[in-house]
Parts: C-alpha cells; sequence; structure tokens
C-alpha cells in the first residue's frame, strides 16, 4: 500500500471516529440538551489550531494527529473523544474574556491526551 493511500486510509478513519464519538455524545446528552451539530468556520478553526499547535508540540504529540471540532453548544465546555479529537463548545469561545482563558483550557484537554487518560479510562 502506498504512504499516500495509507495516510488517507487513516485520516478517513480518524474522521469517522470523530463522527462517530460525536453522534454518541449527542445520543447520550439528548435528554439534557438541545441537539448539538458541528461547526465549520474556516477562521476560527485556523485560530484553534493556531492556539493549540505550540501546546501540543510542548506535550510531545504530533500537531497532525490532532484534530480539532466546535461543537454549537451553548455551555462552556470542551473535551476529548475518540482518541485525539478534541471538541470545543461555542459557548466556550464566547464566554472568554480573551484568547488566554481558551488556551487554557486548550492545554487541559491537550494534557489528557499526552497523559493517556482515554487510553485508561476504556
Amino acid at each position: 500500500m502506498t504512504a499516500s493511500l495509507s495516510t488517507a486510509i487513516r485520516r478517513w478513519a480518524k474522521a469517522a471516529t470523530a463522527v462517530l464519538s460525536a453522534a454518541v455524545l449527542s445520543v447520550a446528552l439528548a435528554g439534557e440538551a438541545a441537539a448539538q451539530s458541528l461547526i465549520r468556520d474556516a477562521e476560527i478553526e485556523d485560530t484553534l489550531r493556531v492556539y493549540t499547535d505550540p501546546l501540543l508540540v510542548a506535550a510531545g504529540l504530533r500537531p497532525e494527529d490532532i484534530d480539532i471540532y466546535i461543537v454549537g453548544d451553548d455551555s462552556v465546555n470542551a473535551f476529548v473523544a475518540g482518541g485525539q479529537n478534541i471538541f470545543v463548545h461555542t459557548g466556550l469561545i464566547l464566554a472568554a474574556d480573551n484568547p488566554n482563558e481558551v488556551i487554557g483550557v486548550l492545554a487541559h484537554e491537550t494534557a489528557h491526551i499526552a497523559g493517556g487518560h482515554l487510553v485508561r479510562s476504556r
């Protein structure tokens, strides 16, 4: 198998895992909140990536292995699911008084990935 095909398959698998994780989370929280959706906004995604990449490198992780998703939800929250997927709620972004507050949360989520907390909790 060529390297590019292998990379494409890995990316597809990561994306499928992230979508499945988001779907499972939505079903689990259906009784507590309105339906959530993933938001696509290139500018916000790029800004979150600029904030997160140095944190990932400092944690010994490869930024290209981590995906960041924006969840349309008013709650002040972020979480890691499906291995190396960071989900950031729009409520967190809107409630932050400055970028450092968002960066602090992203650092926290990065620590969950770097520490292997998801692997140990299974």
